[in-house]
């Protein structure tokens, strides 16, 4: 009778997936189980010299060309009195034209080309800024900004860079914003009900983005970084709806109604970011968010009691403390999860 063969117990899959970092690298340099040429030669590969030099030359160039195009708007401004309308028109769209074949020339896949397409697309904004002015179009400022969002659109899905999202979605909540207090009349709970697009607006966008990480992890808006601006940008929108709502819920349903809206959007994102995935940053965002609006709601409760101001002073030290102290336990023992779960990955 052949004997079986005994079970393998770690295939070439599984050893794929074990994660390498400088902390391991140095429990094994004092395990002794490498010696320190290997661990030097694993260091230079997880972390290459070059790679500082590029992350400086990358950033240095962005912050040329932010340079460049800030000149460029001041130099229309300054000068606006005594250039032709034609020669205006004639130099934005020149460098526009320039800036879009250059990135064609040298490809959107290289960090220049992605910085020339971002540059065309400022530009968009500055020729649709000049005409107007040329022109006297007397067109509201909210169809500036939506029209340049829009006319950029496709560059920004074909750049796949975060960097033209962001101006992207600079000019798209700017633009939702200008077109709330423009073309909106005066209606009740105007102000909340323009957060309130805000908070819709930006958590769409971040289920969009979710959504596209679960079926590409690659994907270009992968950067950890996306997600916390939108998950700022839609926190700093609801803060105020929640802080009306929670105020004045006896003379306003409709604020209340806005809050409990943007309450059950946060919970959510909340469980998501702690139970499905673990973000530690998104969550002391929210966590700040709800130590703040605590921290106002018990001021609105101490003085709705007619308390001394020195009580009101004493008590809310007190609870901000307790607040802030709690929430800051509660991060930490998240981290040390976190570093456990990944210590058990690692072994």
């Amino acid at each position: 009778m052949a004997r079986a063969k005994p079970e393998q117990k770690t295939s070439a899959t599984d050893w794929r997936r074990i994660a390498i970092d400088r902390h391991i690298l140095d429990d094994l340099l004092a395990d002794g189980t490498i010696d320190q040429a290997i661990w030097q030669s694993s260091l230079d590969w997880l972390h290459p010299s070059h790679q500082w030099a590029r992350w400086a030359m990358r950033l240095f160039l962005a912050f040329g060309t932010a340079l460049v195009l800030a000149g460029i708007v001041f130099f229309f401004a300054f000068n606006w009195l005594i250039l032709p309308d034609l020669t205006k028109l004639g130099l934005i769209q020149g460098a526009l034209i320039l800036s879009a074949i250059g990135a064609w020339y040298l490809g959107i896949e290289q960090v220049i080309g992605q910085l020339l397409l971002i540059s065309a697309s400022v530009l968009v904004g500055v020729f649709m800024a000049v005409f107007g002015q040329v022109y006297q179009s007397g067109a509201d400022a909210w169809t500036l900004f939506a029209l340049w969002a829009v006319l950029i659109t496709p560059w920004t899905l074909l750049s796949r860079s975060p960097f033209h999202w962001l101006l992207w979605l600079a000019l798209a909540n700017l633009a939702l914003s200008l077109w709330w207090d423009q073309a909106i009349g005066r209606i009740p709970n105007k102000s909340e009900l323009q957060m309130l697009m805000h908070v819709a607006l930006n958590t769409g966008l971040l289920a969009i983005r979710e959504v596209c990480l679960t079926r590409a992890s690659d994907h270009w808006l992968s950067p950890i970084w996306t997600r916390w601006i939108l998950l700022a940008c839609l926190l700093i929108a609801s803060f105020p709806v929640l802080y009306e709502g929670y105020t004045e819920f006896a003379r306003d349903p409709v604020s209340l109604g806005g809050a409990v809206v943007c309450s059950a959007v946060i919970g959510s994102l909340f469980f998501l970011f702690r139970k499905k995935q673990l973000d530690i940053p998104a969550l002391a965002m929210i966590l700040l968010l709800s130590a703040l609006l605590s921290v106002m709601l018990f001021v609105e409760l101490m003085e709705a009691l007619d308390i001394s101001n020195i009580g009101i002073t004493f008590l809310t030290a007190l609870f901000v403390i307790s607040v802030f102290a709690l929430a800051a336990s509660y991060l930490r023992g998240l981290l040390s999860l976190e570093k456990e779960e990944e210590g058990m990955t690692h072994v």
